[in-house]
Order: structure tokens, then sequence, then C-alpha cells
């Protein structure tokens, strides 16, 4: 894909208002976006949105005419995978879970009975039905916060 007039004229602003000089910019553009010029085809809407996203950081979370958060927004969108593991990281904090807990309970018989020892060994199918999972626990515990100790609290290893 080519960036547009528009797209380009955003990239270099963002760049400006997070305080980086042309090389810098570039710089960020090879390494987070995987392109080298604004003007190159190799450009994808991933490396884009992920240049911005940056951008974005950079600039305590607001780019100048955007909405705070707007392109990590964007980047979570655009990556379904990951946003996926943060939900999932998130539903194992409010869990009390480690990552390690959370593996293991991907890995048991509750759920993918072995076939995925880490998170990211799992595709999007057994990632959404971990989520879905700890989900239901979660509400089960708020339904009933008496059963927090029970065997619910920590999955088994495998």
């Amino acid at each position: 894909m080519k960036l547009s007039n528009r797209q380009k004229a955003i990239l270099h602003k963002a760049a400006a208002a997070a305080g980086h000089d042309e090389a810098r910019r570039r710089q960020v553009q090879r390494s987070i976006g995987g392109f080298n010029s604004c003007c190159d085809k190799s450009v994808t809407r991933e490396g884009f949105i992920a240049v911005m996203a940056y951008f974005e950081g950079e600039c305590h979370g607001q780019l100048p005419g955007f909405t705070p958060g707007y392109w990590f927004g964007q980047s979570l969108r655009a990556e379904p995978l990951d946003a996926l593991k943060v939900s999932i990281r998130r539903e194992a904090q409010a869990l009390g879970w480690s990552e390690g807990d959370t593996e293991s309970f991907l890995a048991s018989e509750h759920l993918s009975r072995g076939r995925f020892r880490r998170i990211q060994e799992a595709p999007p199918y057994w990632l959404s039905r971990l989520l879905d999972a700890l989900k239901a626990i979660r509400k089960r515990r708020e339904k009933d916060p008496a059963k927090k100790g029970d065997d619910h609290a920590r999955p088994a290893t495998v």
C-alpha cells in the first residue's frame, strides 16, 4: 500500500510532536513499521499504525488532533491476536494468576488437554476459548465470593 498525502503529513507531524528529527523518524519507520520511506510500496496498514502508536506513546498518549489513546486502540484492532492476549492477561491478573498459572490452565484437561503449553503457541480459536473460560471463572467468583479459596483459585499444573 502507498500512504496517502494526508497519512504522510500526519506521520511527519506526529514525529515532530514527539520531538524526533527526520533521521530518527526514518529509524522508527524501519524498526517498528518495517518500511524505509513514506513513499515505499512495502508500507502496510499495520506498520503505519504501529509507528503512529509509537509516536503517540512518545507524546504521553496524546497526538495533536487525535483523541487520547486513539492510535493505541487502532493498533489493538489492527492486530486482533495481540488484543486477545492483552485481554487474557487482564483477566488472569483480575483472578490473581501469574502467566505460568494461565499457561497451566491452557494446557490443562479443562481446556486444550496439553495441545498448547504456552499462550504464544495457541491459535486464535484456543485463545478465545481461554479468554471465555477466564471470564466465566471471574464471574463465578464474583457471584459467590466464598469460593475464592476453592479449587478454581489456581489451575492444577500439568
